[in-house]
């Protein structure tokens, strides 16, 4: 998939590397006050100015997306349950780019995959990106590209601690992919619960942890690479033990049973969501969540019961949770809700202040020491 122009994707990269650049000008600055007189370590060069080494952990970024037209990310929603009340639809919906979500009366959903091509000439033989492009010809559902990608980070055992760089990255950009819909997910068979993606997601957070582990100790590039493996994590689906059960995600079972909305509503939710979630579960299937979600609070013009639309609106943070979707602050509101006065203060003061805090990097840096001190 090509488009013109410069990707988002490459955007983003370049500007967390012009703020990785700044926050270690100004580390540096302060270290050269304090020393002055003294002669400076050799550092290694920042991000934005890569060495001849550095060079070959950044290539694949260009190769796998340079010219990829996708969207940029949606800002996060708010954490409370009353946003969700105000805002309807969520990020995944504006960032969706795959195909237009239909409502269904029966089980319509197909299991053909037109316009495919999964040309490797042009990828080295025993790389990533060929793994991945060969993975993905057998691999319809998400279940199955999930998979795919656990097959190159694990390579058979989840304490595989060297992870290449240009395996991770192929990973979290082939993921990325999959998660606004460019490169589509459909039926593979069979009947496979949520659980499935969960304990796969489980089997490559470990590597991932492995990998982390051994980053730290590999000299300069280390910082890099964790970089990377950081950013393949919210790319996997959540697996909490509510989700590895053996059947999650059951609230929305009972919404598609209820008595008081409407046997159409009752049939597109039971054919759309419910069934194909249980069966077949996909990034699509949290767009058309939030696409419902919009419906009933007032995108329809129809007026519903509040305890069916709230019930609804608990379903959607779940699925959220499960897709790894749910911002900072909704996870932070979250947890608050199990810990004591002290922890809850600490995360309320977070809040004040990000709130507080200007668009300035210097107030974004002040934010991030009182947040991690």
């Amino acid at each position: 998939v090509a488009g013109n122009g410069e990707s988002p994707l490459n955007t983003t990269l370049d500007k967390l590397s012009d703020t990785l650049d700044k926050i270690q000008g100004t580390l540096a600055a302060g270290e050269a006050e304090a020393a002055e007189e003294e002669p400076t370590e050799e550092r290694p060069q920042p991000l934005g100015g890569p060495t001849e080494e550095q060079q070959v952990v950044e290539f694949s970024f260009d190769d796998l997306g340079a010219d990829l037209d996708l969207p940029s990310p949606s800002p996060s929603p708010s954490s409370s349950f009353a946003a969700l009340t105000e805002e309807g639809a969520g990020q995944a919906a504006g960032a969706w780019v795959g195909k237009e979500i239909v409502f269904m009366q029966s089980n319509d959903h197909g299991n053909e995959r037109h316009g495919m091509a999964w040309d490797t000439s042009g990828l080295g033989a025993g790389s990533p990106e060929s793994a991945l492009v060969s993975g993905d010809q057998g691999a319809p559902s998400w279940r199955q590209k999930l998979e795919v990608v656990e097959g190159v980070l694990c390579r058979g055992g989840t304490e595989h601690k060297a992870l290449d760089p240009a395996a991770v990255t192929a990973c979290a950009i082939y993921l990325s992919w999959i998660g606004c819909g460019a490169i589509a997910c459909c039926e593979g068979g069979g009947h496979h619960r949520p659980c499935r993606h969960a304990e796969s997601s489980m089997r490559m957070f470990r590597s991932l942890e492995w990998g982390l582990e051994e980053s730290a100790r590999v000299g300069k590039d280390g910082s890099f690479a964790s970089v990377l493996i950081r950013r393949l994590f919210p790319l996997l689906p959540s697996f909490s033990s509510e989700f590895r059960a053996s059947t999650p995600l059951t609230r929305i079972r009972d919404i598609a049973h209820r008595n008081d909305i409407p046997q159409d509503l009752k049939r597109e939710i039971k054919h759309t969501i419910q069934n194909k979630l249980h069966r077949n579960a996909g990034p699509e299937d949290l767009v058309a969540t939030e696409q419902m979600l919009e419906r009933i609070t007032g995108g329809d013009g129809a007026e519903y019961s509040e305890a069916f639309v709230d019930e609804f609106k608990r379903f959607t943070l779940e699925l959220r949770d499960f897709f790894s979707a749910s911002s900072l602050d909704e996870q932070l509101a979250e947890l608050s809700e199990g810990l004591g006065g002290e922890e809850r203060e600490m995360i309320g003061s977070f809040f004040r202040a990000k709130e507080a805090s200007a668009d300035s990097l210097e107030s974004l840096l002040d934010l991030m020491v009182k947040t991690t001190a």
